[in-house]
């Protein structure tokens, strides 16, 4: 009996399939995590592309773009879901100010980690 448990142990047949269940989960968790952040940066670049348009198509186009729901009407957030707020800012210094925020939430499988996105933009009045 002692002489089996020792030729059991000092078997090597089948470590590399127990190296890879191991290492596999881990992998995958960060692959997954990593497309998640590429998402969430595609996100807030969408995000601040819109709020800056928006801005400055109510300094250019006052006729057009009377306030920020028309603003957004001609030029659209493109980007995940998120469901972005925009607003704008009264009696800003700088000039017609646009501002959003949204939430993008990775989910990580046992659970969510939410992200709070958030752009601002200021765009002179043109005379």
């Amino acid at each position: 009996m002692i002489r089996g448990a020792h030729r059991f142990w000092r078997d090597r047949h089948g470590t590399s399939a127990v190296e890879f269940a191991l290492v596999v989960p881990v992998f995958f968790g960060m692959v997954f995590l990593l497309l998640n952040i590429c998402v969430a940066l595609w996100a807030e670049a969408a995000l601040n592309f819109a709020v800056d348009q928006a801005a400055r198509c109510m300094s250019v186009q006052p006729g057009v773009c009377d306030n920020v729901t028309d603003a957004v009407k001609q030029h659209p957030y493109i980007g995940p879901n998120v469901s972005p707020a925009f607003r704008q800012a009264v009696g800003a210094s700088c000039g017609n100010n646009v501002s959003a925020t949204a939430t993008y939430v990775i989910d990580l499988g046992l659970g969510s980690l939410p992200l709070n996105l958030s752009a601002s933009s200021c765009f002179p009045v043109q005379d």
